[in-house]
């Protein structure tokens, strides 16, 4: 929380989004914070999953306008990144996370 309102009175935004890594993401919008836990997935590499997890949360934001299911996303567009091997390589596709969604029956 901390961190969110110092980036807060540096920067105006609807949303402040801080990755943490192995332990997800958290949001905090001015009133309300949220932690997101990561989706587990084997890991096989790390490379490219923050660059993943940006694009899609982004992606899935202009989309739906919705921050919490754009963050559900891209956590899950993260974890399918780290289950293959490169970092161009193992970007996902939108089929590729649905698969993952439907295999893994997560909401």
């Amino acid at each position: 929380l901390r961190a969110a309102l110092k980036l807060s009175s540096i920067v105006e935004a609807k949303h402040y989004i801080i990755k943490l890594g192995e332990r997800g993401c958290y949001t905090y919008d001015g009133t309300y914070q949220h932690i997101f836990p990561v989706v587990s997935a084997p890991v096989v590499d790390k490379r490219g999953a923050g660059e993943v997890f940006c694009a899609a949360a982004v992606l899935g934001y202009l989309e739906s306008g919705d921050i919490e299911g754009a963050l559900k996303y891209a956590n899950v567009a993260s974890a399918v990144t780290i289950t293959k091997a490169g970092r161009c390589a193992s970007y996902p596709t939108n089929a590729d996370i649905e698969e993952f969604i439907d295999k893994h029956d997560i909401n």
